[in-house]
């Protein structure tokens, strides 16, 4: 199996966010976005998925939370945008045992350019 992806600067700009003030949240916004968009995340085989949103994680123990034992793979941030912009998915969730992150098909055609 692969090494998994070091998703450090992810998380700590998840976690940023999640705590900060109703003021703070649109400053700190931008800065998750960029990351999550450059990040290669991991999920189950066959992309597990919670209320139709693609179940995404920082890490392997993370997902061994949320469905203990299960296989992993690599899929970057970008590839499961495209396939919610495309209709597959209803959005994505990182983390979806803490829920994280939370970002609706809307949320995704509204933050990010897609080809």
């Amino acid at each position: 199996m692969a090494d998994a992806p070091d998703n450090r600067d992810l998380l700590q700009a998840i976690n940023d966010l999640a705590a900060a003030s109703q003021d703070d949240v649109d400053r700190l916004l931008k800065p998750v976005l960029h990351r999550l968009v450059s990040a290669t995340l991991i999920t189950e085989r066959d992309l597990s998925t919670v209320d139709e949103y693609i179940a995404l994680f920082t890490d392997p123990i993370d997902l061994h939370f949320f469905e203990p034992g299960a296989a992993w793979k690599t899929i970057t941030a970008a590839e499961a945008i495209k396939l919610i912009a495309r209709g597959e998915y209803d959005g994505l969730v990182v983390n979806p045992g803490r829920r994280q992150l939370e970002l609706s098909r809307e949320d995704v055609i509204d933050f990010f350019e897609i080809d």
